[in-house]
């Protein structure tokens, strides 16, 4: 009697966990073509235009929708268009993630969507803009969902066994495929990343101007909080208040640095620390612009392009114009003696 009332309720529970195992494809649905019922996408961020930077603080969304239908002819099936609303989940990444994975995966939950009958459901999926000015969107924004709706192991339920996404509303074949097996398929969505460098110059010019000296100088930024840049083997990284500096940058004549890695929208401020006392005139020009008196920029914003900034120190020789005046009236005695002397002269002479 014990025997049997183990073996049937040992029977119960693996109808139990069948049950729960079929219902469960049908409730979390992610992916591209996943046999197991999964829908999922890739998510990949570009930062070859990135060089030196550390990976943005960004999240990206995406918008999901029932798609348009296509009815059933001699050549294709029926697509019906998209029932329930699905959710798609979002994508972050963080100034702490390794630049050397970039790739996420965005689920597609189709938990609160009960489908009426097995067939072909289209959705249509658009990313949302991004926040961040310097992340270019993929270059089509719109991707199309087609979810395989099957039979469930119990009545009245249903699975999804396939899933396939399309850069296109592509229309499949009575064998399953769409166009020649690959054209119009994605994996997901691609972004790009890209950031700028800075570039400090120096020149000394004049016949006094010592080319051989290191002249010290001190940059400022400002920009999103915890975003990092590279200053040669250095990462500068901006606090949670998007500050940092960098100091001890020494220049001789024709030397640069250059700082990668940063942000268009990064403020920056350059201060040469040289003393008024030491008899340079300095002044800083910026890219191609105006050349300007001073020892610091003031705040300048990256923007979309690399910047160049150069200070050149001029130092000339001072003529040494107080000696020649104290000589003056010494001068001017001799001359006049001289001159006494010459006409004293010519009147002996006559005489």
């Amino acid at each position: 009697m014990k025997k049997r009332f183990l073996g049937r309720l040992t029977a119960v529970v693996a109808a139990g966990l069948l049950t729960v195992a079929a219902l469960g494809l049908n409730v979390f649905a992610a992916g591209t073509g996943n046999a197991e019922g999964n829908v999922s996408f890739e998510k990949t961020l570009d930062m070859t235009g990135a060089e030196g930077a550390s990976v943005p603080d960004i999240t990206f969304e995406w918008e999901i929708v029932p798609g348009n239908g296509v009815a059933a002819a001699d050549s294709n099936p029926e697509i019906l268009a998209g029932v329930g609303q699905p959710v798609v989940s979002a994508v972050t990444y963080s100034h702490t993630d390794s630049v050397s994975d970039l790739i996420r995966t965005a689920s597609v939950d189709f938990s609160n969507v009960t489908f009426p009958a097995p067939g072909i459901y289209r959705y249509m999926i658009t990313e949302k803009a991004s926040q961040n000015a310097d992340v270019t969107n993929d270059d089509n924004a719109v991707r199309y969902l087609d979810i395989y709706v099957e039979n469930g192991t119990e009545a009245n339920t249903y699975v999804i066994r396939h899933s396939v996404l399309l850069t296109e509303a592509a229309i499949p074949g009575l064998d399953g495929k769409y166009g020649d097996g690959r054209s119009g398929k994605s994996s997901g969505y691609e972004n790009s990343y890209e950031t700028y460098s800075l570039t400090l110059r120096k020149e000394v010019t004049g016949s006094m101007g010592n080319k051989g000296r290191e002249f010290d100088f001190t940059v400022e930024f400002t920009g999103p909080a915890n975003a990092s840049f590279t200053y040669g083997d250095e990462r500068i990284s901006l606090d949670g208040q998007g500050k940092a500096s960098v100091t001890g940058v020494r220049l001789a004549d024709s030397e640069s640095a250059e700082i990668t890695g940063i942000p268009s929208t990064v403020t920056y401020k350059i201060t040469e620390n040289i003393a008024s006392t030491e008899g340079y005139t300095t002044s800083y020009q910026i890219n191609d612009g105006t050349v300007s008196d001073g020892t610091a920029t003031g705040n300048q914003t990256m923007g979309k392009t690399d910047n160049t900034v150069t200070f050149t120190n001029n130092k000339e020789a001072v003529t040494p114009t107080g000696i020649f005046m104290n000589l003056v009236p010494y001068v001017l005695m001799v001359v006049l003696a001289a001159a006494a002397a010459f006409l004293l002269l010519r009147r002996r002479n006559r005489a």
